[in-house]
């Protein structure tokens, strides 16, 4: 059996429970079980794309260390070095599990497809509008907020992806593919959400 893995699995296994609280456990279930045999994890270029950008998201907001260094290109150098060893440590941790995590090419696959079949996806499948109110914390005023909270294209194209590569499930965290649940041209594509 065949299991895509969308980023926030591999990224909330190698940054830990300490930065990933909520979603570290449910990767580290998702790696015992492919270590125990259940699934092989499927990881694509596309998904090691999305790590190391949010890899380079994490590093540049942690202000505390960024502020070390006086200039933007120092500040670069430390945010791309420090992104850079933590994609290297999720590398080594995925090939701790030999032959149960590979890398798929994806050379046959037509990204013309792909991206036809996403936006087909994406048009039908809306996701949903919050709104809440936030109070400043330098002059006391109440602002409201809104804000659309969906799929992304990066998402649909990971899911339609996981189907041409004729993966068995899909596993995520992203609460946002509950959507596609019962999406009948993704069969037998099972979409997996730990929570």
């Amino acid at each position: 059996m065949r299991a895509y893995l969308d980023a926030n699995i591999p990224i909330a296994f190698t940054v830990g429970p300490e930065k990933e609280h909520d979603t570290y456990y449910y990767s580290e279930q998702v790696f015992d079980d492919i270590d125990a045999g259940l699934y092989q994890g499927i990881l694509t270029h596309l998904v090691l794309m999305e790590i190391l950008n949010v890899f380079r998201l994490i590093k540049g907001r942690e202000y505390d260390d960024i502020i070390k260094h006086k200039t933007d290109k120092d500040r670069e150098k430390y945010v791309k070095s420090e992104s850079d060893n933590m994609y290297q440590d999720m590398i080594v941790k995925m090939y701790k599990v030999p032959d149960k995590i590979i890398f798929q090419n994806c050379n046959a696959i037509d990204a013309g497809d792909i991206l036809r079949y996403g936006l087909i996806l994406l048009n039908s499948k809306f996701g949903h509008v919050e709104t809440w109110e936030r109070e400043c914390i330098n002059c006391h005023v109440k602002k409201n907020y809104s804000n659309y909270r969906g799929l992304s294209p990066l998402d649909i194209c990971h899911i339609v992806l996981a189907h041409r590569l004729k993966c068995d499930k899909f596993i995520t965290t992203d609460k946002s593919y509950n959507k596609l649940i019962g999406e009948l041209d993704l069969d037998p594509l099972e979409i997996v959400i730990m929570e």
